[in-house]
């Protein structure tokens, strides 16, 4: 694994992320892990004439870590003043979080999904999706793609800027990364998509000939439902052709030391020759779909990194690989997928 800083007279830049390389010496054809997830943002907030509060719904991205965050809010009252240290107004946390170090986004994560590519083989390389808009990789040259997405969503720059002609950053799927997707898939690859926020950022508010939801649906093979699609983090499969049926894991959607929450799952559901892989253990939600024709895609509707165990990373990414690279299956076989 390496980064790299500028270093001049002034001092020393802020790192760059995180991108890892391993060979394994055998003749298995190396993947490619694209770091997609770059958002750093502050949580949602709210702010009428009789409320102000930030909000669970999203509760930010820290950058690396967070030592801030002192406890759910549960005082959203501008008007509230302070009394005492134990009753301090309008703000006021449970407090129950104020020596805990909160994990962000460590710019590292295609270590972590490395390390599950190695305990099944492969050797793998990574780049930033940076580098594919860019074209300085050619992707059509790798067999298979990791696309991590982890909590990417469109994000509003800070209120200050508001007004501005910045827009929005962090998109999950900028135009160029839907065009270097398309590409690569037309030339018959195989790509895996993780993240929270895919269906979210490609569907949300917007209208059915939306260029970003013929994406999703005609392109990934998803249709997408809701976010919060879960609280828990349980995840079972009901398909036999992915793992075998019943298998469950857990990813994280609580404090953890070593791993960012899962706030806002999404749910996705499958669309035209696609199939459902996995769902959510509390409510059945369909939580990762996939498809295999003349190329094939996985999508995941929570981040691949934030499954708790190693063991069941490393199975995830087994099946994961066994079906891309099985031959495409009839869609008679296909009963159980597409049931909503």
């Amino acid at each position: 694994s390496f980064q790299v800083s500028a270093l001049n007279r002034g001092g020393e830049s802020f790192p760059s992320e995180i991108l890892s390389v391993c060979w394994t010496g055998n003749e298995a054809e190396p993947a490619l892990i694209i770091n997609g997830f770059d958002r750093i943002c502050g949580p949602a907030a709210l702010e009428t004439p009789g409320m102000m509060a930030f909000l669970d719904l999203d509760k930010g991205v820290a950058d690396r870590f967070d030592f801030n965050f002192t406890g759910r809010q549960f005082d959203f009252l501008p008007e509230s003043g302070f009394r005492t240290n134990d009753a301090p107004g309008h703000g006021a946390s449970y407090a129950d979080f104020e020596t805990r170090i909160i994990p962000g986004n460590t710019f590292d994560f295609p270590l972590l999904h490395g390390k599950s590519l190695l305990a099944n083989g492969r050797s793998f390389v990574s780049a930033s999706d940076e580098a594919i808009m860019d074209s300085l990789i050619d992707i059509t040259q790798f067999h298979f793609v990791d696309l991590i997405l982890g909590e990417e969503k469109q994000t509003p720059w800070p209120k200050a800027y508001t007004d501005s002609l910045l827009g929005v950053q962090f998109t999950a799927f900028p135009e160029e990364l839907k065009k270097q997707t398309v590409r690569y898939l037309d030339s018959g690859g195989n790509l895996f998509v993780s993240g929270a926020y895919v269906g979210t950022d490609l569907f949300e508010n917007k209208p059915e000939e939306h260029p970003d939801v013929q994406f999703g649906r005609n392109v990934l093979k998803i249709q997408w439902q809701t976010n919060h699609a879960a609280r828990s983090g349980g995840v079972f499969t009901p398909d036999s052709l992915f793992m075998v049926a019943g298998a469950s894991f857990v990813f994280n959607t609580g404090y953890d030391p070593k791993i960012y929450e899962v706030e806002a799952p999404d749910a996705i559901d499958p669309f035209e020759g696609a199939r459902t892989i996995l769902r959510y253990r509390e409510n059945h939600f369909s939580a990762a779909t996939a498809f295999k024709g003349q190329y094939g895609v996985v999508v995941f509707g929570f981040p691949f990194e934030t499954i708790i165990a190693e063991s069941d990373r490393i199975a995830v990414m087994k099946a994961i690989l066994e079906f891309l690279e099985r031959e495409p299956v009839a869609e008679s076989a296909n009963s159980e997928g597409n049931t909503p």
